[in-house]
């Protein structure tokens, strides 16, 4: 009697448990990652904002402060990024000739002959897939692979948090134009009412927006004149004109562009967040200045070396490109 009663609470609770619905597994472990991650900024915020009020409670006033943190944390973090990306471009270019090499072995024919057609276009994108690979392995083996080069992206991380620590200390609102008259009313446990008297110039208030705009043109004035001068007329056109040839781009390739195309309009930037407090444009016209200096020390610390080979030319007529393709 006692084993049917059992057996029937358990038929009756099955279904009920069975139809209740349930947390994946993956979904609690993505939300203890995002709650994770969001702790760990915080804290790098809370850090930053108190090497801030370290360096003013010596005595430094915050328009000088800004800019020292913004100098501490260029020479510590970005020029060595820097350093390191520049060398790996520079070890790539070196390496493009033998690159060229199996760029002419893998299309086997001089690419001004087009036959067309849709055999012409799979043969085109079959090549250029084999040059692709044929340039992974040869970057794999100098040790300048591709993926190496999104290290720059790394120096946008102390520049937000920077950015975040001193919006926190304003005590502004996180948002594209933040009203400077309801600040106030977002204060929170960072808020550091001596920026308001901690500026000079015209913009004697730091926690609060420039009246004439100034520091957001600054901004985007020193970003226009650290992104423009790297791209020379040709290499405007190129990114903003149609691919003349018929020969596919890789997706990297693609993606190298749409990156760059993305840097030309970076200088807008800047006048997107016009009405944010003063200190944060103080740091970032430190920060974009920097930069610029940064260019110049590179420029001498790993100057651009043209390669030691010339890249091949390719065979012009059809009776070769079975000795060419080996």
């Amino acid at each position: 009697m006692r084993l049917l009663q059992t057996s029937t609470k358990a038929a009756w609770t099955q279904p009920i448990r069975a139809g209740l619905p349930r947390t994946p597994s993956s979904a609690r472990c993505i939300g203890r990652r995002q709650l994770h991650l969001g702790s760990l900024g915080n804290e790098a915020v809370a850090l930053t904002a108190g090497a801030f009020g370290s360096i003013h409670s010596v005595g430094v006033p915050w328009y000088l402060t800004i800019p020292l943190v913004a100098v501490a944390v260029n020479f510590s973090f970005r020029l060595p990024n820097q350093y390191y990306a520049r060398r790996l471009v520079v070890k790539r270019r070196e390496l493009s000739p033998l690159v060229m090499s199996w760029r002419a072995r893998h299309f086997g024919r001089n690419p001004a002959v087009d036959i067309g057609g849709t055999a012409e276009r799979l043969r085109q994108l079959r090549a250029a897939g084999l040059v692709a690979r044929s340039a992974r392995r040869i970057y794999k083996a100098w040790g300048v692979q591709r993926w190496k080069g999104l290290t720059p992206l790394l120096g946008l991380m102390p520049f937000v948090v920077v950015s975040d620590a001193l919006r926190r200390l304003c005590s502004a609102p996180p948002t594209l134009a933040g009203d400077s008259s309801t600040t106030l009313s977002h204060t929170g446990s960072l808020y550091d009412p001596s920026l308001a008297q901690g500026g000079c110039l015209w913009f004697g208030d730091l926690a609060a927006m420039d009246p004439y705009y100034a520091l957001p043109l600054l901004s985007s004035a020193i970003l226009a004149a650290s992104v423009w001068p790297k791209l020379s007329k040709d290499q405007f056109r190129a990114l903003f004109s149609p691919n003349a040839s018929n020969q596919p781009k890789p997706p990297i390739e693609r993606m190298r562009d749409a990156l760059s195309r993305a840097m030309i309009f970076m200088p807008v930037f800047p006048m997107l967040f016009a009405e944010m407090p003063s200190a944060i444009f103080l740091y970032w016209a430190t920060s974009f200045g920097l930069g610029i200096l940064n260019d110049s020390i590179l420029n001498r610390l790993v100057p651009d070396r043209p390669p030691k080979l010339k890249p091949p030319v390719l065979m012009k007529t059809r009776g070769m490109t079975p000795f060419l393709r080996g």
